[in-house]
């Protein structure tokens, strides 16, 4: 059965990354999406303050800035006691499926393209992680869960050429998604907000305050992948019409055009193998299919150039497919492969590989 959540939130985010409104690569002569002022109607915040936001049950109150730079937890209050105004770096608030923690802000001067920002503009950057609280799976999407906003209550336009890690994707029950979600904002402004809402269309929108006169700010909350039963290399995935098996993992020294790794990072090549379950064929796509994470739920990016044969196309009955290849961090020691064969629906599984086994 379709998940009416996923679906939307896939079909939501493919239109948006399509949409010049997400921000346009440098070479695409696209101008910069303005910022939207507040209407009447709309979620608003009155000038130079913070979007109201209603004490809710579950909502962790910020750590001040000593605790969120030592790294101390913060403390979950209860609805009478919820801070009235924003949250802070080291804040987080749940719905009863998912929680939010803000985890740090970072001013980048260029974008993954290295090309700065367009006169009278600065990027701003939230990096925050998503967990399940329940037993069941659930989606996140950077375009309907967040909203930046500057201190006057005008929207920013959102850019997602500021990250190559995303928040968006399944979150399963103990694999948290880290993630980040950038925006234009003006360089003069000296306070940014961002606005959360964890249920899509919902009412309920937590509001996090950044102080953008100062440097970076970073808190890590404790999450990590935890799976109790992960697959292995060698186990198959099947969804009645498809099947896959994880067969080989190496680590090549070199990548595409015989180039080395850059620095702190390292190549990683997954050898697959696709059947057709039924008749056939059925089209395959390793981008939609697959994401690989690192043990703190971070989404590591597809490298194309690492095989000449990819895990995509037409899988006809008895016909294998190639490779999927990443740029993973050097020092990681164990990788997550989440497989999801249904792109609408059913529950991604899950491979454990251990790094340290291949070299």
């Amino acid at each position: 059965m379709i998940d009416p959540r996923r679906a939307a939130a896939v079909l939501l985010t493919v239109l948006f990354l399509l949409s010049p409104a997400c921000g346009a690569p440098p070479d695409a002569g696209a101008p910069a999406a303005p910022a939207e002022a507040v209407t009447a109607g709309t979620r608003s915040a009155a000038a130079d303050e913070a979007p109201a936001v209603e004490p809710r049950t579950g909502e962790t109150a910020p750590a001040e800035a000593t605790g969120a730079a030592a790294g101390e937890e913060t403390s979950t209050v209860t609805a009478a006691a919820a801070p009235a105004g924003p949250l802070g770096v080291g804040g987080s608030v749940d719905d009863g499926v998912l929680r939010f923690t803000l985890e740090g802000v970072r001013f980048p001067e260029v974008d993954v393209f290295g090309e700065g920002p367009e006169a009278g503009v600065r990027y701003v950057v939230f990096d925050g992680v998503i967990e399940s609280v329940g037993s069941e799976p659930s989606s996140a999407s950077s375009l309907l869960m967040f909203e930046g906003r500057t201190g006057d209550g005008h929207r920013s336009g959102m850019n997602i050429w500021l990250t190559e890690s995303h928040l968006d994707g399944p979150v399963l029950p103990g694999v948290p998604r880290r993630g980040e979600v950038g925006f234009d904002m003006p360089s003069e402004a000296e306070t940014a907000y961002l606005l959360v809402d964890l249920a899509a269309f919902a009412s309920d929108t937590a509001v996090f305050e950044v102080d953008l006169t100062g440097g970076a700010q970073s808190f890590t909350a404790p999450a990590a992948v935890s799976v109790s039963d992960p697959l292995a290399v060698g186990d198959p995935v099947s969804n009645g019409e498809l099947r896959f098996v994880l067969e080989a993992v190496e680590l090549p020294a070199l990548g595409g055009f015989d180039e080395p790794p850059e620095k702190g990072t390292r190549f990683l090549v997954l050898n697959g193998v696709f059947e057709a379950v039924g008749s056939g064929p059925v089209l395959v796509s390793s981008m939609s299919m697959f994401e690989l994470l690192t043990p703190d739920g971070r989404k590591q990016e597809q490298d194309i150039f690492l095989s000449d044969s990819t895990l995509d196309g037409n899988v006809l009955s008895g016909l294998p497919l190639g490779e999927i290849g990443y740029r993973v961090p050097a020092d990681a020691s164990t990788v997550y492969l989440l497989v999801q064969l249904d792109i609408f629906s059913g529950t991604p599984r899950v491979y454990e590989i251990d790094l340290q086994d291949y070299g």
